[in-house]
């Protein structure tokens, strides 16, 4: 069993999300756990402290005093602990040594702009003794690892950006509306408005884009999928339209099984980036992998 103190860092982080985000449903996808453990681990965490955090129910969500004030002591807490744990970093990289964690957009490896293993070989040759930590998530969870500092560099959507991150664009990414082979309107040589309406759609389930939002905006919402992966299983199972990126997509074109949906109309662009937050540049491993991002992709960043 963990020590009382491992516990209550892992519950007051929890804690610390549901205030952020205005409610257990909400947090659900940032902690990426369901609702009913979220509540269970907010009730042991209550117990522990032996007073009420937050009112929750159908009244709505709130925090209680005692919430506010343990929210504050809370989020100073980790800050300080973020602050020595990047000290320690920092120290460790000046010899370009100690670990680099690194997030990247789920199937953006297949992007054809996106050099990844060609920067990943530089650096491997450059500082051979810094070990790597590389994820594949969605864009809205790389957001998330890297404000609790959980990532070092991301990779993820320009439009993402938040005052708190210093970023280089990289490349361009396209995206169209999807439908498969086995959707009433793979087959149909003009689609209407009220046709598109009517058409069952599956989301990425989080606002990123100022377009994706306009154009989602008109079409129906019935599923939601953040991974990209889980998103073109059901746009191929016949009974959603999505967006994917061109990329990803080309595959099924090439099979005949995805057909894009008034392309030209029905599609966003975004700038691909390379993200940090603003008070870990001085980390001579961020630095350094940041260097090699900027100047393999200069020509296509150019671009943005």
């Amino acid at each position: 069993m963990k020590p009382d103190s491992e516990l209550d860092l892992r519950l007051l982080k929890q804690f610390v999300a549901v205030a952020e985000c205005g409610g257990l449903s909400a947090a659900e996808q940032r902690l990426q756990l369901s609702r009913s453990t979220i509540s269970t681990n907010l009730a042991e965490l209550e117990s522990r402290l032996g007073f009420c955090l937050c009112h929750r129910g159908r009244g709505g969500f709130s925090l209680t005093q005692e919430g506010k004030s343990v929210y504050a002591a809370a989020t100073e807490w980790m800050q300080a602990g973020s602050h020595f744990q990047a000290q320690i970093e920092t120290l460790k990289h000046d010899q370009l040594q100690g670990e680099l964690v690194i997030a990247f957009s789920d199937d953006s490896l297949n992007h054809p702009d996106f050099h990844f293993a060609q920067v990943v070989a530089q650096f491997k040759q450059r500082a051979p003794q810094a070990r790597l930590r590389v994820h594949s998530l969605n864009p809205q969870a790389i957001m998330a690892a890297l404000q609790s500092g959980e990532a070092h560099i991301g990779i993820a959507p320009q439009a993402a950006l938040t005052e708190r991150f210093f970023c280089k664009p990289l490349y361009r990414e396209l995206s169209q509306l999807y439908c498969s082979k086995q959707h009433p309107l793979f087959t149909k040589t003009t689609i209407s408005e009220t046709e598109l309406g009517l058409a069952d759609y599956v989301s990425a389930g989080y606002p990123w884009h100022q377009e994706l939002t306009t154009l989602e905006s008109k079409l129906t919402t019935l599923a939601m999928a953040p991974e990209l992966e889980a998103r073109t299983a059901l746009i191929l199972s016949g009974g959603y339209l999505g967006f994917l990126p061109v990329h990803v997509a080309q595959p099924w074109l090439e099979q005949q099984q995805l057909k894009a949906i008034l392309p030209g109309r029905l599609q966003f662009n975004i700038a691909m980036a390379a993200l940090c937050l603003e008070q870990q540049r001085n980390n001579k491993l961020l630095q350094h992998f940041f260097a090699l991002l900027n100047d393999t992709h200069y020509v296509n960043a150019q671009k943005n």
